[in-house]
């Protein structure tokens, strides 16, 4: 019991947190990466998942999603259906699958569906075997009746049927051979078309046209998203460059305004230096005149003297 106790089980919200790590890490890409994923959901969730159990998990999140988007083709495409982060994040995941060509590893889900449909075939032989015993005998119509073919598509296209088993109710109650009178029974002179009525055909009608679906809509939103989103990007990267752009304007600015300084306080020491020197050459040139000044005065007064 202690033992069960203490083993570790995905929430919803860990699904949340496991979907978003690897949206925002993209591992499909770089392999590596796992190990970041792992980090950030040991940390996030509190909870100690192996590297193999996060993969095999994830596997298991994306087949529960497609197969839920598969239950959910049937459903009439008039409906709005509110999408969830789980959901949203999920398509996103899934397109990175296919962008990188990521297979998942076959886990219990696989054992889980194929065991049943071996139920489902059983069950099938089962009911076959009751009805024989039962000597109820099921007759089919092929190519002795001749069936108006626009009449039955306009059956089917005002009653707007979406599975094969509500054509097959209309279609039972014609009247089998045996039960026609030989007058009435036309045989036709050509080939007949047949009527598609599959369930496959009617899935495929379905999904021709704009938003037909749970699968279109979530598309839809995904295209939408991911435009809002490189919009944004876009806008962002401009910001930056306009940013760094006017950084280099300041820098290239201050660079010219200290160039300027430079050459300001060298002139002004060029002509501090000139100025010293012309001083010291006015000086020397007056300490000559005054020597030979007192030269000639010491000439005349020795003449005088004479």
């Amino acid at each position: 019991m202690e033992i069960l106790r203490k083993r570790l089980r995905f929430s919803e919200s860990d699904d949340v947190v496991l979907l978003r790590e690897v949206v925002g890490q993209n591992p499909f890409d770089n392999p590596m990466l796992w190990a970041i994923v792992q980090k950030n959901v040991k940390s996030l969730t509190k909870k100690d998942f192996s590297l193999r159990t996060i993969k095999e998990h994830l596997g298991l999140i994306i087949k529960l999603w497609l197969k839920e988007i598969d239950d959910l083709k049937d459903y009439r495409s008039g409906m709005i259906y509110q999408l969830t982060e789980k959901q949203t994040l999920c398509a996103e995941v899934y397109n990175l699958m296919k962008e990188f060509k990521y297979e998942v590893k076959k886990t219990k889900l696989n054992k889980t569906l194929n065991t049943s449909k071996t139920l489902g075939v059983t069950a099938r032989e089962e009911a076959a075997k009751s009805n024989e015993l039962n000597n109820t005998e099921i007759d089919y119509v092929d190519h002795d009746i001749h069936i108006d073919n626009t009449s039955v598509g306009t059956c089917i296209e005002d009653n707007n049927y979406d599975s094969n088993d509500d054509v097959g109710s209309n279609v039972s109650n014609i009247p089998l051979l045996e039960q026609c009178e030989p007058q009435s029974v036309i045989t036709p002179d050509g080939r007949r078309i047949p009527l598609c009525t599959r369930k496959s055909d009617v899935l495929d009608h379905n999904r021709k046209g704009p938003n037909k679906g749970l699968k279109g809509q979530h598309l839809f939103y995904l295209n939408n998203y991911n435009k809002q989103y490189f919009t944004l990007r876009d806008k962002e990267i401009q910001l930056e460059e306009k940013k760094l752009a006017l950084e280099e304007r300041k820098l290239r600015l201050a660079e010219q305004q200290f160039e300027l300084t430079s050459i300001e306080t060298r002139k002004k020491l060029e002509l501090q230096e000139k100025q010293i020197n012309f001083e010291i050459e006015s000086r020397r040139l007056l300490e000559t005149n005054l020597d030979n000044q007192n030269k000639l005065i010491h000439m005349l007064v020795s003449k005088l003297n004479k």
